[in-house]
């Protein structure tokens, strides 16, 4: 009776055991499911901010309207979709900095647009951080998009127009 009992209590050692193997087993799965389904939505997120139609007009004036404008001549429609390109593209370089999408879903589709948007931008960026005291807070994301951008396709610099006063010159 001792040996039933014997063999039994080891049986039941090795269930338990084994039980505990396939509970961390399963953990880890369910961990990593948890894991896409963050990156899954961090994509669909990611995917609706760059597609509202409000930005992509507001990229579509900027590529297309300001790369031939000079800064001095920008309007208040101007400096919306400027504002709006520059912060869209800021919260998409921050969610892909820290891993909140996938890059290599986001940055090679993207970075065309990213650098047209970031060189045709730059005065843009460079009035605001003089009336933020340089605070480079401002634009962290975009800078980081646009140098991951820049390693996958590298455009020749913009040339912005030249304005009024370099003419009379």
């Amino acid at each position: 009776m001792l040996e039933i009992i014997k063999g039994s209590r080891d049986y039941l050692e090795a269930a338990y055991f084994l039980s505990q193997v396939a509970l961390f087993v399963v953990a880890i799965a369910a961990a990593r499911f948890a894991y896409n389904q963050v990156k899954t939505a961090g994509n669909l997120e990611l995917v609706k901010l760059l597609q509202e139609p409000r930005i992509q007009a507001a990229r579509t004036r900027v590529i297309l309207d300001l790369a031939d404008k000079s800064f001095e001549e920008w309007n208040g429609d101007d400096w919306a979709a400027a504002r709006d390109v520059a912060a869209s593209y800021d919260i998409a370089g921050l969610l892909l900095q820290r891993r909140f999408a996938l890059r290599q879903m986001f940055i090679p589709s993207y970075a065309s647009s990213i650098q047209k948007c970031y060189q045709i931008l730059e005065p843009y960026r460079k009035e605001i951080l003089k009336r933020t005291n340089g605070d480079e807070g401002y634009f962290r994301g975009f800078d980081w998009l646009n140098a991951k951008a820049e390693k996958i396709h590298l455009l020749p610099p913009h040339k912005p127009p030249v304005t009024s006063e370099e003419t009379a010159r």
